[in-house]
This record gives C-alpha cells, sequence and structure tokens, in this order.
C-alpha cells in the first residue's frame, strides 16, 4: 500500500513579498531568502520534545495560533483580532489619544481583573481589553478543539508571543481560561551568550 503524507501548505500574499524586498532595498541589503514569520518563532521555540504545543503570537495586526509538536509545524490559523484592536479599545472608551492608549495598555494589561485592588484606571483599561482578549481566547479553544478531534489528542502547554505576551496579567488570565500552563516565549534559550548579557537580553 502506499504512503499517507500530511501536506503543510503555506501561502504568502505577493505585496507582502514585495514590501520586505523594498525594505531590504532601502538599508542597501539583499533579501535572499524570506521566511514565514510562524516558522522563524517555531526556531526560536526551540521544541525537540513530542509536547503538543499551542503557539499564540499576538502581534498588533493579527494573532497565530499554531500547533508544534516535537518541532514540526502541525497546523496554523490567523485570526485578524489583535494588539491594534485592543488599544482601539481603550481610545472608545477613555477617549484619549493612540499613543497614550498605548502607554496605558503596556503599563496596567488586564491585571486589574486578578487584582482587585489595582485601581480605578487600571480597572477601565482592563475592562476595555478584555473585550478582544476574550474574543481570542473564544477563537483559540476553537481551534484547539477542532485540533483534538482531529488528530485525536490534546495541546498540553501553551507559549505566548508578540508584542502583547507581556502585557500585565495576560499569561495568568490565559492560563485560567484555557486551562493550560502558560509560558512566554524565550528566544534566547537556545542560544549561548556571555553572563555577563543576561540582563540586557532579558
Amino acid at each position: 500500500g502506499g504512503t499517507n503524507l500530511k501536506i503543510l501548505l503555506v501561502a504568502v500574499p505577493n505585496d507582502v513579498i514585495f514590501q520586505y524586498r523594498e525594505i531590504a532595498k532601502s538599508a542597501n541589503l539583499e533579501a535572499k531568502f524570506l521566511e514565514a514569520e510562524t516558522f522563524a518563532l517555531l526556531m526560536s521555540l526551540g521544541q525537540t520534545d513530542k509536547i503538543t504545543t499551542g503557539l499564540i503570537d499576538v502581534g498588533a495586526r493579527s494573532t497565530s495560533c499554531s500547533m508544534v509538536e516535537g518541532g514540526a509545524l502541525k497546523s496554523s490559523h490567523s485570526l485578524d483580532i489583535a494588539g491594534n484592536e485592543m488599544t482601539q479599545s481603550i481610545v472608545r472608551i477613555l477617549g484619549i489619544e493612540h499613543e497614550e492608549a498605548e502607554k496605558l495598555k503596556r503599563k496596567y494589561g488586564i491585571e486589574a481583573i486578578l487584582q482587585k485592588t489595582a485601581g480605578l484606571e487600571a480597572d477601565k483599561v482592563a475592562k476595555a481589553l478584555l473585550t478582544s482578549v476574550d474574543a481570542i481566547l473564544t477563537e483559540i479553544k476553537r481551534i484547539f478543539h477542532t485540533f483534538s478531534l482531529e488528530e485525536k489528542k490534546e495541546i498540553q502547554k501553551v507559549v505566548l508571543a508578540g508584542g502583547a505576551a507581556l502585557l500585565p496579567g495576560l499569561k495568568e488570565y490565559f492560563a485560567d481560561s484555557l486551562q493550560k500552563k502558560v509560558e512566554i516565549i524565550n528566544p534566547f534559550a537556545k542560544i549561548f551568550y556571555p553572563p555577563v548579557l543576561e540582563k540586557i537580553v532579558k
């Protein structure tokens, strides 16, 4: 009999490739090789074990949710809800400028949901962010459930990446909502560097 193969198809719009080539050209560099961001994240994850991991990258314009096992990408999904939408929620609800909203987002995150004594401003920011955060979590739960049904295995660990990964309270909120162990990605985990650089690298 023949061998059954699973093929992962990756497509990137030509205009995105053109943009990166133009950036390289402007910097007097020649782009010899371009790689989808998910695969770069996969390498920085440095996974070699067989643990089934959900890799969630919350960027500015989109959120990606990828399933990884033994260093291989099993499937990946992209969501439109991301960091910019979180900031816009603060702009609308608090009636402030985008730049100030971005500062408050990074300062307070959603920690007020976990700590009831965080203060009025922190509470307003958390409530503004929660709509977007909960929408992301709803989609992730759906993706995880579909993966579990198709692959007959559960996601054992979740790793957060992207600009929003360090928002105060986000890691803990994800862990509680998903009922999974959640870590923040460490892209330097498999890289050797002098101990004197430890503080800078962190």
